[in-house]
């Protein structure tokens, strides 16, 4: 068997792994919980066919590669069923429950469509980046969504009710202004580092941080001038 462990820069053990013939056979972390892993080799390939946990999870796994289904028993005996496409995206599943869903995907992989357990269905439509630009509910209710550029930033949702949230960014992508649904604006004043100083509110209020070299906040200093300051251990956690 072979061990690998993750370290705190204080030396202090975080994660440990270990393999047997290249697949990981146990992990643990820092607070003692350890995942355990039986493997068979299935059709070529090894696949996890057990798993527990010290808290006492225990799952069974089958497999049937041409059909592209998995199954999942817990320790109640309850049985989960998924279902895949070529490209390993789940299509539906049987939960432990009972409830059934079932995914439509298109052909570059983005999610199309959503069929809940009472039958009712969730749309998504894209753009050619594969942005979201649309989603409507079992109602037919509509949120739409605009996009700063080419980035994942959104710039505008519409909502079903005709109210709007709307934001703008910079030319590094750092958000300089938002509106929210009531016409309310919030401003943002960010230093080089694109981290924000200055958050004036739509009172025209303004709030201070101040940030240190790991973009961790040192002090706040909210509208009435009161500050709370911040410290960290050596292990960067907040004290």
């Amino acid at each position: 068997n072979q061990g690998r462990f993750i370290h705190h820069r204080n030396g202090d053990s975080k994660r440990s792994f270990f393999y047997t013939d290249g697949v990981m056979i146990r992990h643990s972390n820092a607070l003692g919980l350890t995942c355990e892993y039986r493997w068979e080799t299935i059709d070529g390939q090894p696949r996890v066919v057990e798993h527990q946990t010290s808290d006492g999870e225990h799952f069974h796994f089958r497999y049937d590669r041409e059909a592209r289904t998995t199954w999942v028993t817990d320790v109640l005996g309850r049985e989960l069923e998924i279902h895949y496409n070529k490209d390993h995206r789940v299509t539906s599943s049987r939960h432990y429950s009972g409830d059934h869903y079932v995914i439509e995907i298109d052909d570059t992989g983005n999610m199309t469509g959503l069929t809940l357990p009472d039958g009712n269905q969730l749309t998504f439509e894209y753009d050619e980046f594969a942005r979201l630009l649309k989603e409507t509910d079992p109602l037919g209710r509509s949120i739409r969504y605009q996009y700063h550029h080419l980035t994942t930033l959104i710039t505008q949702v519409d909502y079903p009710d005709g109210s709007t949230w709307k934001a703008r960014y910079d030319a590094k992508g750092n958000l300089v202004a938002e509106i929210d649904a009531l016409g309310h604006k919030t401003e943002y004043l960010n230093g080089e580092d694109g981290l924000p100083h200055t958050i004036v509110d739509p009172t025209l209020k303004s709030k201070y941080l101040w940030w240190n070299t790991l973009a961790q906040v040192q002090r706040f200093q909210d509208c009435s001038g009161k500050s709370t300051h911040y410290r960290y251990d050596e292990r960067l956690h907040l004290v």
